[in-house]
């Protein structure tokens, strides 16, 4: 039965050749789209859709345009904690989270989260330590903008 198979692996392999040839004039149709023009010496910055697909890069300017930007207490520049961010939807947080992040606070005692979609979130951002974790939390947060997250308990 293998025997009287084997001559299609020739033709088969011809049409896979000639289509791969045919792409020489042509993108394939799986290729993403040609970036667009972007000023010569620009940031550039490559981002990742909500399908996990790489896109094309985008200005540096674009995504840190109008950030989150959330103020912290000065005894904490420099830490890393967990945050979780979730988007509030007719006044209401959705029940999964929309992001969860390690985020850094900046040696001006700020964490700023740029590209956020505008809309509304809760915050919830929470320091490792000793004897217990340090939580800190704001809820129905605009983005853009500007919020001081406060001590808390947990949101959950």
């Amino acid at each position: 039965m293998a025997d009287r198979l084997s001559w299609w692996v020739i033709p088969g392999a011809l049409v896979v050749l000639l289509n791969v040839a045919s792409w020489a004039d042509s993108t394939p149709p799986s290729a993403p789209g040609k970036p667009p023009a972007v000023e010569r010496g620009a940031d550039l910055v490559v981002v990742r859709d909500a399908s996990g697909e790489r896109a094309a890069p985008v200005p540096h300017d674009v995504l840190t345009a109008a950030p989150l930007v959330l103020a912290m207490p000065a005894a904490l520049v420099g830490q890393r904690g967990a945050m979780t961010v979730w988007r509030r939807i007719d006044g209401v947080r959705d029940q999964t989270p929309w992001l969860t992040l390690r985020a850094r606070v900046r040696s001006d005692a700020t964490i700023a989260l740029a590209g956020l979609a505008a809309g509304r979130y809760d915050l919830e951002l929470t320091f490792a330590g000793e004897p217990a974790a340090t939580v800190f939390a704001a809820n129905d947060v605009q983005a853009p903008g500007e919020v001081a997250l406060v001590a808390a308990a947990p949101l959950r």
